[in-house]
């Protein structure tokens, strides 16, 4: 950094560096003698408007009374249960689940699946890739063909 400060004509604020280097937060903050502070900043940031559904973002169908679909994992902590949900939406293929309130928990439930050969596959991907003990649940009612 002395290196490509005296290269670049710039003044470093080294008070700052060893601050930003003890909070090690990966957050990046401006390290050069009169440059704003992260506060500065953020107040003249433009203001993006972001949109209900990022690019890519994995679409979870809703499950129907019709549909397969498995139980992956109960959680007491929220955060846990929507890491797991996260992970499972992110696999190549993706396994579409989601994360549901059930009583003083939470429940991870993948699906909706097409069929009971469909579910047998995709319990075997998490049993591999997860090593979890997961459990099918059939569909409340089939419809007729």
């Amino acid at each position: 950094m002395h290196q490509i400060s005296a290269k670049k004509n710039v003044v470093v604020d080294w008070d700052k560096v060893d601050r930003i280097i003890e909070r090690s937060d990966g957050i990046l903050v401006p390290i050069l003698v009169q440059s704003p502070d992260v506060q500065a900043i953020a107040a003249n940031a433009i203001q993006l408007a972001h949109p209900e559904q990022l690019y890519k973002q994995p679409v979870v169908e809703e499950l129907k009374d019709s549909d397969w679909s498995i139980l992956v994992a109960s959680f007491d902590n929220e955060i846990e249960a929507q890491k797991l949900a996260t992970m499972l939406n992110h696999q190549g293929p993706i396994i579409p689940a989601r994360k549901i309130k059930k009583e003083d928990g939470y429940q991870v439930i993948a699906g909706p699946f097409k069929n009971k050969k469909e579910v047998k596959a995709i319990v075997k991907r998490i049993k591999m890739d997860f090593e979890l003990a997961v459990k099918p649940i059939k569909p409340r009612f089939i419809l007729e063909n």
